[in-house]
């Protein structure tokens, strides 16, 4: 992560999400504008959040380690999601409770958590957008949880591949496809039968190391109502 000073552009996604909502008065001197890598950690599970974060620009997935050692998907990040909220009205210092690992550069605006915890707290207009930010996600979670038991992997592939590739031309593989099906709640000889289809049906070349979309809207169809949407439909909270 790196500390990016450019109050521009800081204004610039404050006004574009129109975050001054969640506040009744925000201080721009707070905020920092944080800078991820592609396939680096914005929330690791057990590990407190330095920052409470608005996640303005680009695409992550989110993820939790079972005890068993496996790691279960279990949503997709794309502007405006909230990472924090959770963590702020429990206890900020016992930590994540899931992974967030970018899939392509990412940017976040971020306030330190310790200064949210003395200075915004008190604050009932905050307080009511972040109610707002855990119900949306406790909605979103039990239909997520729908989804592995009511969706074929053929839809749940799909709208993963799609994920990964936001010019839907290629997807450059981070994990192995064993940690694909992992992921996805399935094992590698299903996700192996799977692959095989598409790439039987034209829609996708595969090799070791990447996917190649042939045909996006063969995988669209097969995602349907799958594909990525953002998590707040309106800024204003």
């Amino acid at each position: 992560m790196k500390i990016i000073h450019d109050s521009q552009r800081i204004e610039t996604y404050i006004k574009k999400y129109n975050i001054e909502s969640w506040f009744t008065e925000l201080s721009v001197a707070d905020v920092k504008l944080l800078s991820y890598k592609q396939g680096e950690y914005m929330a690791r599970s057990g590990e407190p959040l330095e920052y409470f974060k608005f996640f303005v620009k680009g695409r992550a997935k989110v993820y939790t380690v079972m005890q068993n050692g496996k790691s279960y998907l279990l949503s997709f990040y794309e502007p405006i999601q909230v990472i924090g909220d959770v963590e702020l009205m429990n206890d900020p210092n016992m930590g994540c409770n899931c992974h967030v690992e970018t899939l392509t550069p990412c940017t976040c605006i971020g306030i330190p958590m310790d200064l949210v915890s003395k200075k915004y707290l008190d604050d009932n207009t905050f307080l009511r957008a972040v109610g707002r930010s855990l119900a949306i996600k406790t909605f979103n979670e039990s239909v997520d949880s729908s989804i592995n038991l009511l969706y074929t992997l053929e839809s749940r592939l799909a709208a993963y591949i799609l994920a990964l590739a936001p010019n839907l031309k290629e997807v450059q593989l981070n994990e192995t496809y064993s940690d694909m099906a992992e992921l996805l709640g399935t094992s590698y000889r299903h996700l192996a039968r799977v692959l095989n289809k598409f790439s039987d049906e034209g829609l996708i070349e595969k090799s070791r190391k990447s996917i190649k979309i042939l045909k996006p809207e063969g995988l669209k169809t097969y995602a349907g109502d799958l594909m990525l949407q953002p998590e707040f439909d309106n800024y204003d909270i």
